[in-house]
């Protein structure tokens, strides 16, 4: 009978599969929000309406919703508490909840994912994003709200308003999940733009970049981080093969992606230029790629603080985009093909675990909230 289920849920997993990939296909092919809209209304409606006996942390969410209606505080994060008291007061059921935040990861996400259409193929980005971390992010829920505010507030990095990038990344730490603070390192890492930022762009950012280290310092940072001690308790010694065939890849492409011949501009004028923004954005989806999974390869000692690369690894399903949409002329020895071969079969060995409970992911059985 456990069987049966089992099967029941992997063939219903397969059939929203299907269309998700479908729909982000159709949203290419026509650039219609009306197609995006239905996409986001597929993914949140599986996620929000789920049973709370789907996914490991779900039960425990219900619980953190109940005891913040209560009046009580949610330790780690009273930003989260207090959101929820609010949207409790609004509809006293977990399923409103799980909505509102599933709005919320794949909202950002597929907005951001739809702003970078025209450098990045849109359809090839969103299934790598669905194929990788739709299923967990019905577990660590509130970090993947994190997680999606502060990747799409990395458009304001790439219009040079990094003044509402850190509003992003504060709204992210305050309300949801405080190891978006990471997500400063996006502006530590705009420096390596430095030659094409104006003088006041480099003075905002060595002023904020200053004020945050004191900040940093001064602060109890023991105190601040002791919350989070027992992540460095739950060592991992299963080491998956997810980081390190990303690697690979980033590596082959390295190797095998010509550059650009077209020179970034001074002074952010790419952004009236295609084929210069284009440039813009491959060379930092490289760096974000780079960095997103080292910081993942912590997982491969403790498991939890693995999940701070999560903030920059996003920027793989852009990259992996960028290269099905580029031309063949900048791939050497014709070697578009091979990439593209090696992305499917990592996004498709991802999946395949998802789909049939290999990854013990706890999302099966699939039950709806009113079955």
């Amino acid at each position: 009978m456990a069987s049966q289920i089992t099967l029941a849920s992997s063939f219903f997993y397969s059939v929203i599969t299907i269309f998700v990939f479908v729909l982000s296909l159709l949203v290419k092919k026509s650039n219609s929000k009306i197609c995006l809209g239905i996409l986001l209304f597929v993914m949140c409606f599986v996620a929000g309406f789920r049973n709370i006996n789907v996914g490991r942390d779900t039960a425990e969410y219900v619980k953190i919703f109940n005891i913040s209606y209560n009046g009580l505080t949610f330790n780690k994060d009273p930003g989260f508490s207090l959101l929820c008291r609010i949207l409790m007061h609004i509809c006293n059921h977990y399923s409103f909840l799980l909505l509102f935040f599933s709005l919320i990861i794949y909202g950002f996400t597929l907005f951001r994912f739809w702003e970078l259409r025209d450098k990045s193929d849109f359809c090839i980005s969103v299934f790598s994003f669905y194929s990788f971390y739709y299923f967990e992010s019905l577990n660590i829920m509130r970090q993947f709200c994190a997680i999606a505010i502060v990747f799409w507030g990395t458009r304001f990095i790439t219009k040079r308003k990094y003044l509402f990038f850190i509003i992003s990344v504060i709204i992210a730490t305050l309300f949801f999940h405080k190891s978006a603070i990471i997500g400063g390192l996006y502006l530590v890492m705009e420096l390596f733009s430095w030659k094409d930022l104006k003088k006041i762009q480099r003075y905002f950012l060595v002023v904020i970049i200053s004020i945050s280290g004191i900040g940093f310092l001064t602060l109890n940072v023991a105190e601040y981080t002791k919350q989070y001690d027992h992540y460095f308790d739950v060592k991992e010694s299963n080491v998956g093969m997810r980081i390190p065939m990303l690697l690979f890849a980033f590596f082959l492409s390295i190797i095998l992606y010509r550059q650009y011949k077209y020179p970034l501009s001074r002074y952010g004028k790419y952004i009236h230029n295609y084929e210069q923004g284009r440039e813009y954005v491959l060379r930092n989806s490289r760096l974000y790629y780079l960095v997103g999974c080292l910081l993942a390869s912590i997982g491969y000692f403790y498991d939890f603080m693995g999940r701070i690369g999560y903030y920059f690894i996003l920027f793989v399903f852009v990259y992996f985009g960028i290269i099905f949409k580029e031309d063949k002329k900048h791939f050497r020895f014709s070697s578009k093909p091979l990439l593209v071969s090696l992305i499917m079969f990592i996004v498709g060995y991802v999946l395949y675990g998802y789909l049939f409970k290999i990854n013990g992911s706890a999302h099966h059985p699939y039950h709806f909230v009113w079955c």
